[in-house]
């Protein structure tokens, strides 16, 4: 397979990103060899080399490739967020859940520099993603209700501002509370129906948590405001 085959190869794929073994198996020669020949094609600029191991094509879309050097893993918070217009704001980082790695990697595309950033996570969490196509390529992306409880569990990687406007630009209140109780973190659920009522959504009275002790609204934030009985929830934000 020449490089214009695998290149045309590599663009009719579904996952976008090829692994060093797959990349030996197509070019059909041995490992040295083949390596040679992926350091041309990214010198080239026909392929980019994503991480160790790791390539693609330099058009694909970030989220295709970020959501795809790991199976499972699906990108989530703030690059969700924008894939659903659910934020105006545009993210240089994309944050991807994962089973298998923490840290971030940086790689240069046609699209321009992007940074990925792995979230390790419990096998147990991996749910409330969508399997999407993006110019041709498969992407893994959480849905709305995920990127706002993954919001709300990582405020220290998205804003509470920007997960409360999210909020605000539309969720499925029922299908919110579900998945953050199956996530199982009676501080999230709480937030999480406390602002969905201050949305304006009807909340199911039967998914109020409010056993224990008051969870301020924002955990980076000083111990005083309001009282929410029904929630059990100190709005230290002091909202309207």
């Amino acid at each position: 397979m020449n490089d214009l085959e695998l290149f045309r190869f590599l663009s009719e794929l579904d996952l976008p990103v090829l692994t060093a073994g797959q990349a030996k198996a197509l070019i059909g020669k041995g490992s040295g060899a083949s390596a040679v020949r992926l350091s041309r094609m990214v010198k080239k600029g026909v392929m980019v080399r994503v991480m160790r191991g790791r390539y693609a094509l330099p058009t694909t879309d970030p989220l295709c490739i970020a959501s795809t050097l790991y199976v499972p893993s699906f990108v989530t918070l703030w690059a969700a967020l924008r894939y659903h217009d659910m934020t105006t704001q545009s993210p240089i980082t994309i944050d991807v859940m994962n089973t298998e790695r923490s840290g971030s990697i940086r790689t240069d595309l046609k699209s321009g520099p992007i940074t990925i950033r792995f979230i390790r996570t419990d096998p147990s969490s991996m749910f409330g993603y969508d399997r999407v196509k993006i110019g041709g390529h498969v992407s893994f992306i959480a849905s709305r209700e995920r990127a706002v409880i993954d919001g709300l569990i990582r405020p220290d990687l998205l804003p509470l501002e920007e997960t409360i406007e999210a909020i605000g630009n539309g969720v499925d209140p029922d299908k919110a509370m579900e998945l953050a109780q199956r996530l199982g973190t009676p501080s999230v659920t709480k937030r999480l129906g406390y602002l969905l009522e201050k949305a304006g959504f009807d909340v199911n009275s039967g998914s109020r948590s409010v056993p224990g002790t008051y969870v301020k609204l924002d955990p980076f934030g000083l111990r005083r405001g309001k009282y929410d009985v029904r929630w059990g929830i100190l709005d230290n934000m002091v909202m309207a």
